[in-house]
């Protein structure tokens, strides 16, 4: 483009922190699943990272400014570090710990073959990133700060927020559009969504959104989970060993649950009447895990949609996920054709709505 009579602006940048970005997603998944790292000499190769809010901050600052002819301009963050201190800082923010043994040898080379075997979802394309490891990428042209009107922000910062923004674009996505649309590839252990594991499945029943969401509402507690609850309680009895709060709890409305509830131990993120249920678990796991129930009307009746989501933290949190998978499969798609079977089941129960 530069080499045409269209004027260009070039943003040339080092590593963008935000979820989706190549060498984030790296950083990320290296500090995730090695609980120590033999750290080559490029590791301590310096970069300048820069938040993906700042790149969008310049990219849609550069319609509006006055350059003569094509520009570029070097950007980068507050920052200047190491790869090895962002997967350091990254742990930090994960709760990670994480042991790094510094090498003077290992390649760029032999580290993208390495690479294949522990991220191979970014190898290919993660191993032309490596090679050029050896460069220093910080900025050193500071011309940018003479045309826009931008403080970046610093690495620790830009860190917490991409995870923050990947939890409210994950806590906003409708499986049922993600799912169907293909985007998202199938794999063993559930589907992933960033760095979450997500297991998805529905059920078509030919009753009312009202009828088909009614087994959902009243889910836990004395009315228990449709299927294997001797397993429910066995999981709440080792979640007490471990110093959990089990499944002693129960529920406090037997009828119509409320956020910020405690059901059994899950907790009540969201409700939406006939609609959608999201729990949070409270049980002590190595990450982070939901249990979404989402009821769609049609001509024919409904779709009840249900969805177990993970965010592991670590190599644990993966091995979590992975071991107990067969039996989440089991009881997971139990319990949905549990709450299928109640959903059909006429209800005489004179029911009061509570007053808001």
């Amino acid at each position: 483009m530069r080499s045409s009579s269209v004027q260009t602006i070039e943003f040339r940048a080092s590593v963008v922190i935000g979820s989706g970005s190549l060498s984030f997603e790296i950083v990320r998944a290296l500090a995730e699943r090695l609980p120590v790292m033999i750290t080559p000499k490029w590791a301590s190769t310096l970069s300048q990272p820069i938040a993906i809010d700042d790149v969008l901050a310049y990219l849609l600052a550069a319609v509006s400014i006055h350059v003569e002819g094509s520009k570029i301009f070097e950007i980068g963050g507050t920052d200047q570090i190491t790869y090895r201190g962002l997967m350091e800082e990254y742990a930090k923010i994960r709760k990670l710990k994480r042991i790094m043994i510094s090498v003077p040898f290992l390649t760029p080379r032999l580290s993208s073959l390495w690479l294949g075997l522990v991220t191979p979802v970014y190898a290919r394309v993660g191993r032309k990133l490596i090679d050029s490891l050896i460069h220093a990428t910080v900025v050193t042209d500071r011309s940018a700060d003479d045309y826009f009107n931008i403080k970046p922000i610093g690495v620790v910062k830009a860190m917490e927020l991409a995870l923050r923004n990947e939890d409210r674009e994950f806590a906003e996505t409708r499986w049922s559009d993600a799912l169907s649309s293909g985007s998202i590839p199938k794999t063993w252990g559930g589907v992933r969504f960033g760095s979450r594991l997500v297991d998805s499945r529905t059920v078509h029943v030919k009753v009312p959104p009202s009828a088909a969401f009614r087994p959902i509402r009243r889910i836990g507690g004395n009315v228990g989970w449709y299927y294997g609850d001797f397993l429910w309680r066995l999981r709440g009895f080792l979640d007490i060993l471990i110093g959990g709060v089990g499944v002693r709890r129960g529920r406090r409305n037997s009828e119509f649950p409320v956020p910020g509830e405690a059901i059994d131990f899950w907790r009540v993120e969201k409700y939406e009447a006939d609609k959608k249920m999201l729990l949070r678990a409270e049980m002590k796991l190595p990450g982070r895990a939901w249990l979404e129930f989402e009821v769609t009307g049609d001509e024919t009746g409904s779709t009840i949609r249900q969805t177990a989501l993970f965010d592991p933290i670590g190599i644990a949190g993966l091995a979590y996920w992975y071991a107990l998978f067969p039996l989440h499969e089991f009881v997971f798609a139990g319990m949905l054709r549990g709450i299928a079977r109640r959903a059909e089941i006429p209800d005489d129960r004179a029911i009061q709505v509570p007053k808001s």
